[in-house]
């Protein structure tokens, strides 16, 4: 009589690992459907392109943002930060030369007009607030657990991380789709988003060209 052959452990881990991977992007799809404003933001925003920084976790997460918020004075930025804490925000704003705010510091009546980063200091919101981003960097890649990149990925934002990945099924898939980058440091993540942003100015460019429109 024939033996069963029994699974290899690896086809288990790949098989658990795409699991768990469709069961995060359900629930991820399913907030992204959510009706969901939020007015500050809204505010902020006004026009602009916006880059979300989410999940920053450690201080070369901390690095990589604020050399991009420091050098990029045209773009303006939302950081939320794993950790709320009194230190870690101060961190976060002694580390931005231009004019950040607390959201909790905003109101209706906020002026955002010098503004150029807003900082997420309260949990929750992040996977909603995506949805207001073109451009996001998602921390904890250099550190043993990176976040959540699904949350981002579902409404198409161009992708940033650190090069602790290999655990996550979800980061090596949007690497191979071109969704996703790695970047290691100050270089690399100013070289992305340089090559980001100008894709999406020709794209942007191209859409408003009558040009280049067809007629059917």
């Amino acid at each position: 009589m024939k033996k069963e052959s029994t699974p290899k452990s690896g086809n288990n881990s790949q098989l658990s690992s795409s699991i768990s991977l469709v069961h995060h992007l359900g629930r991820t799809l399913a907030i992204s459907q959510l009706n969901y404003s939020n007015h500050i933001v809204e505010c902020f925003k006004s026009g602009h392109r916006l880059f979300i920084a989410g999940d920053i976790d450690t201080n070369k997460d901390l690095t990589l943002i604020s050399t991009l918020v420091n050098s990029n004075k045209y773009l303006k930025f939302i950081i939320s930060p794993f950790t709320v804490s009194e230190e870690r925000l101060n961190k976060i704003i002694a580390s931005i030369k231009g004019n950040s705010l607390l959201y909790s510091e905003c109101d209706k009546n906020t002026d955002f007009t010098s503004s150029q980063a807003l900082i997420i200091d309260y949990f929750g919101d992040l996977p909603l607030l995506y949805r207001y981003g073109t451009w996001a960097y998602v921390g904890g890649g250099f550190s043993r657990t990176l976040h959540n990149l699904l949350e981002p990925a579902v409404y198409g934002l161009s992708l940033s991380f650190g090069p602790n990945y290999q655990d996550d099924p979800s980061a090596s898939q949007l690497v191979e789709l071109g969704m996703g980058t790695l970047v290691r440091s100050r270089k690399d993540i100013q070289v992305w988003l340089n090559r980001v942003v100008r894709s999406y100015r020709i794209i942007e460019k191209s859409e408003e060209n009558p040009n280049n429109r067809c007629d059917a």
